[in-house]
């Protein structure tokens, strides 16, 4: 029985070591941390998420394609120089004189300054309004995507807020777990206790050990893949905070409109393979220019073996028959064109689907919210009365530490409630097209 008491004795003192240890760790952490709020995680995550990044990229080439679609519809001005020595069979122009038709080698000197007009091309106007098209589009996506990150950054950060406090919750739920194998080992101590008695306190303290070290990995996870959507140093510690106000608080939402985010885009992309098939069409159109050429052309630079020369000319040009490609290509706009159709119905369908059942999910949230908050009422309140009898000596500090640990229970799931119904909320605004507005509002 000395030697079982013995044991028992190490393997508190071992525990107690532990949980002050891990207590000092959480405190050198939370001291050497940054604080970071949601406002702040959300302004990072639209200048540093690679995909706004790549949204913005996009933006800038849609940019660039109007401008080079649009050039060729200005003046083209080209300057050529060339001087080569050359021989020539004179049969080949179609000419026989008498002797060898061998002439050469001689000098060819051409310098000259080509100037080009485009007159008439439906087709290429036709391209220009379409890479216009596609610039919307594309702010179309830019606008999609900056919202979808804003909804990832914000779910990596509630998380991560949730498995900080979470852990903090079972640290607490640790302490309890000591303190009460702590009164079983001095009740063994003193012969009104059994070594069962304290086997049961040393496996619910090994799992709550056990939990915590869970808790803890979950929490390191979470701000690890907060910390790398928003690109930020990977050894940098961080104590999450919602911001100046109360997020949770009830800020309004806009009804379906027709103008919403992903029933845009698909309008965009409808009218894009819209325009992509008109400027098909418009290549079976002709196509008029007028372009001139003016240099000087000889034997050599001298002006004494040079001549100034020039050329004017106007071009109409109109395919006839190029083995079906054009049809061909018709064709598969055409076919483009009702994918788009297909795909504007299937999204509307969808998107109006989810709103409502958002609406319902918002509510069941809103009921937990309320539970979870009547809930803490009740366990304060017991708090406090298990306080009172304790001051007055009719309780033990076990009874106020288990009290205080389901005070702490029923504020992590007020927590959780909150952070349930602040994401149902995003998820509605991400619905509505509103996420940035919603996020980014003054009110955080």
């Amino acid at each position: 029985m000395t030697f079982l008491k013995k044991k028992i004795f190490m393997i508190c003192i071992f525990s107690i070591f532990v949980l002050g240890f891990s207590e000092i760790c959480f405190a050198f952490q939370k001291d050497s941390s940054l604080i970071l709020s949601l406002p702040q995680a959300l302004k990072i995550a639209l200048t540093q998420h690679a995909d706004v990044i790549v949204a913005n990229e996009r933006v800038n080439q849609a940019l660039a394609q109007i401008q080079e679609n649009s050039s060729a519809l200005f003046p083209q001005l080209k300057g050529t120089v060339s001087e080569t020595r050359r021989t020539q069979d004179i049969r080949s122009t179609g000419i026989n004189f008498p002797g060898s038709p061998l002439v050469g080698p001689f000098n060819v000197y051409d310098a000259r300054l080509r100037l080009t007009q485009t007159i008439f091309d439906p087709g290429m106007m036709s391209r220009l309004k379409s890479s216009e098209q596609k610039q919307v589009l594309s702010l179309a996506q830019q606008q999609q995507v900056k919202q979808d990150v804003l909804v990832l950054a914000a779910t990596l950060f509630i998380q991560a807020k949730r498995a900080q406090e979470s852990c903090r919750f079972d640290q607490a739920v640790l302490r309890r777990e000591q303190k009460e194998m702590n009164i079983v080992f001095a009740r063994l101590k003193s012969g009104i206790s059994s070594a069962l008695d304290m086997q049961k306190a040393r496996a619910k303290y090994a799992h709550a050990l056990y939990q915590y070290q869970v808790t803890k990995r979950q929490a390191l996870e979470s701000r690890l893949d907060l910390i790398a959507a928003l690109n930020l140093p990977m050894e940098q510690e961080f104590d999450f905070v919602w911001g100046k106000q109360d997020p949770f608080e009830d800020l309004a939402l806009e009804s379906f409109e027709d103008n919403q985010l992903d029933i845009n885009l698909a309008r965009e992309q409808l009218k894009l393979s819209q325009r992509d098939q008109v400027v098909i069409s418009r290549d079976f159109w002709p196509k008029v220019s007028i372009s001139g050429d003016y240099g000087s052309s000889g034997e050599s630079p001298s002006s004494r073996d040079s001549s100034e020369t020039y050329a004017l000319g106007i071009t109409a040009s109109i395919p006839l028959f190029e083995g079906g490609l054009r049809q061909a290509k018709l064709k598969e706009s055409e076919s483009a064109v009702r994918i788009s159709q297909i795909q504007l119905q299937n999204v509307e369908r969808h998107v109006k689907a989810k709103f409502a059942g958002q609406h319902a999910i918002l509510a069941q949230a809103n009921s937990f919210v309320q539970e979870s908050q009547r809930n803490i009422v009740v366990a304060l309140a017991e708090l406090r009365l298990v306080r009172s009898k304790y001051q007055s000596g009719i309780g033990s500090s076990l009874d106020v530490t288990s009290a205080e640990v389901r005070a702490l229970a029923a504020e992590d799931q007020k927590d959780e409630s909150q952070a349930y119904y602040f994401l149902t909320r995003i998820h509605l605004a991400r619905l509505l097209g509103r996420v940035e507005q919603f996020l980014l509002d003054d009110k955080l």
